[in-house]
């Protein structure tokens, strides 16, 4: 399993809204917020994120 290889170096991040659009277009404030943090500072969340739909 492909997680399994990566171990402690990812995370999953689940944004419950539909299409592929869910980082930008869904305005969904969990994932634009964890995304963004990622994407600017490298950090990842502690732990794999299920972002409730808005």
């Amino acid at each position: 399993m492909l997680r399994q290889k990566f171990t402690d170096r990812s995370r999953l991040l689940s944004v419950d809204d539909s299409g592929h659009g869910s980082y930008v277009l869904s305005g969904n404030p969990c994932a634009l917020n964890t995304t963004t943090r990622y994407l600017v500072t490298g950090e990842m969340p502690v732990k794999d994120t299920l972002c409730p739909a808005k």
